[in-house]
């Protein structure tokens, strides 16, 4: 804001006018005859601030326009932080689709995202790396960037050949954000940064979950990607280890 004051934009040119027409109107006001000159200085102090208020909206919307915005859409982002407080909870494309809608609706959103997905990109990474999930996380941080945003283009690309073939673009830089940062809740801080996103996201637990499911027979099975295979009917269904697991909580997220 500081910079916009910089010779050149006219804004104080502006503000100048519709000070000026204030102090008109100010003196024809407090004049005690209420003849026509002091007639004609008002209106002249109404026509000046009238003036020095239209171009002083011009002036900064053009402003806002070479910055890549206008005061319509500052004021809609105004209206999204005055919006209703939401926390979505759960994970694959449910989920981000929820965010896509929501974030259009108001700025005051917290995403809880189940980490136990093993197929794809994800299962590869966590096979290589160990730790969460991270293919859900990425895909609501995507969905909660703006529409023009070429960095949430660029990462939803996919390879579709040599080693990295099936590999997710925002998986790789992800988990390269979370090395070079130390932890995982770092990078994807910075994975938000470089997207824009000002909504909270967090997984569900930094433990290394898996799914286990007990059928009918008594058998049971590990594994999000291998439960489905069975065909089996699921008696039981839990997360293990299940030691931590509301991780949330301990910022003041109650599930």
């Amino acid at each position: 804001m500081k910079g916009w004051f910089l010779p050149g934009y006219g804004l104080k040119r502006w503000i100048g006018v519709i000070v000026m027409g204030s102090f008109l109107g100010g003196l024809a006001l407090g004049h005690p005859k209420g003849g026509s000159l002091e007639f004609s200085i008002l209106s002249l102090g109404f026509l000046l601030v009238g003036l020095g208020i239209y171009k002083l909206i011009t002036v900064i919307d053009s402003i806002l326009r070479k910055r890549g915005t206008s005061i319509g859409e500052l004021y809609l982002e105004l209206e999204k932080k005055r919006g209703p407080k939401v926390t979505a909870i759960g994970g694959g494309t449910g989920l981000s689709t929820l965010l896509r809608g929501l974030r259009k609706y108001t700025g005051n959103i917290t995403a809880i995202v189940t980490v136990s997905d093993e197929g794809g990109s994800t299962g590869r990474i966590r096979k290589d790396w160990g730790g969460i999930a991270i293919g859900d996380i990425r895909n609501c941080i995507l969905s909660l960037a703006e529409d023009d945003n070429i960095w949430a283009s660029v990462l939803k690309y996919r390879f579709e050949r040599g080693e990295l073939k099936g590999h997710s673009l925002g998986n790789l830089l992800l988990l390269a954000l979370s090395e070079m940062e130390g932890d995982f809740l770092s990078g994807l801080q910075k994975f938000k940064e470089m997207l824009g996103v000002t909504a909270e996201v967090f997984p569900i637990t930094l433990s290394d979950v898996k799914l286990r499911a007990t059928f009918e027979d008594g058998s049971m099975v590990e594994g999000e990607t291998e439960i489905p295979k069975t065909g089996k009917r699921i008696t039981k269904l839990e997360v293990i280890p299940s030691k931590d697991l509301y991780f949330p909580q301990k910022f003041g997220i109650l599930l």
